[in-house]
Protein backbone atom coordinates (compact mmCIF):
# COMPACT_ATOMS: atom_id res chain seq x y z
CA UNK A 1 0.00 0.00 0.00
CA UNK A 2 1.43 3.16 -1.08
CA UNK A 3 1.30 5.97 1.98
CA UNK A 4 -0.97 8.54 -0.61
CA UNK A 5 -3.79 5.81 -1.02
CA UNK A 6 -6.77 6.60 0.39
CA UNK A 7 -6.24 10.56 0.68
CA UNK A 8 -8.21 13.22 -1.25
CA UNK A 9 -7.52 17.21 -1.40
CA UNK A 10 -9.99 19.56 -0.04
CA UNK A 11 -10.79 20.68 -3.42
CA UNK A 12 -11.24 17.16 -5.26
CA UNK A 13 -13.41 16.17 -1.63
CA UNK A 14 -15.35 19.01 -2.36
CA UNK A 15 -15.84 17.94 -5.80
CA UNK A 16 -17.00 14.44 -5.61
CA UNK A 17 -19.40 15.04 -2.40
CA UNK A 18 -21.01 18.20 -4.10
CA UNK A 19 -19.74 20.86 -1.30
CA UNK A 20 -17.78 23.71 -2.30
CA UNK A 21 -13.88 23.94 -0.61
CA UNK A 22 -15.35 26.69 2.03
CA UNK A 23 -18.19 24.39 3.37
CA UNK A 24 -14.92 21.94 4.24
CA UNK A 25 -12.73 24.77 5.63
CA UNK A 26 -16.16 25.45 7.36
CA UNK A 27 -16.42 21.73 9.24
CA UNK A 28 -12.72 22.54 9.53
CA UNK A 29 -13.10 25.48 12.20
CA UNK A 30 -16.39 24.26 14.07
CA UNK A 31 -14.30 21.13 14.96
CA UNK A 32 -16.09 18.53 12.99
CA UNK A 33 -12.77 16.80 11.78
CA UNK A 34 -9.80 17.07 14.01
CA UNK A 35 -6.05 17.69 12.35
CA UNK A 36 -3.83 14.72 12.05
CA UNK A 37 -6.49 12.68 12.55
CA UNK A 38 -8.80 13.40 9.72
CA UNK A 39 -6.70 15.36 7.60
CA UNK A 40 -3.64 17.19 7.27
CA UNK A 41 -2.06 20.03 6.04
CA UNK A 42 0.91 20.66 3.97
CA UNK A 43 1.50 24.48 3.98
CA UNK A 44 -2.07 25.85 2.66
CA UNK A 45 -2.84 22.23 1.40
CA UNK A 46 -5.35 20.65 2.84
CA UNK A 47 -5.56 16.24 2.55
CA UNK A 48 -8.48 14.73 4.43
CA UNK A 49 -8.61 10.84 4.99
CA UNK A 50 -11.10 9.52 1.97
CA UNK A 51 -12.60 7.15 4.37
CA UNK A 52 -13.45 9.89 7.06
CA UNK A 53 -15.35 11.67 4.87
CA UNK A 54 -17.53 8.64 3.78
CA UNK A 55 -18.46 7.87 6.89
CA UNK A 56 -19.41 12.08 7.76
CA UNK A 57 -21.81 12.19 4.35
CA UNK A 58 -22.99 8.33 4.95
CA UNK A 59 -24.09 9.92 8.71
CA UNK A 60 -25.44 13.02 7.13
CA UNK A 61 -27.42 11.32 4.51
CA UNK A 62 -28.64 8.62 7.24
CA UNK A 63 -29.78 11.41 9.75
CA UNK A 64 -32.03 12.95 6.58
CA UNK A 65 -33.49 9.21 5.65
CA UNK A 66 -31.49 9.19 2.19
Amino acid sequence: MNKFEGLISLENAAKKYGKSGSTLRTYIARGKFKENIDYKKFGKTIVFDESVLDRFYRRIAEKRGE
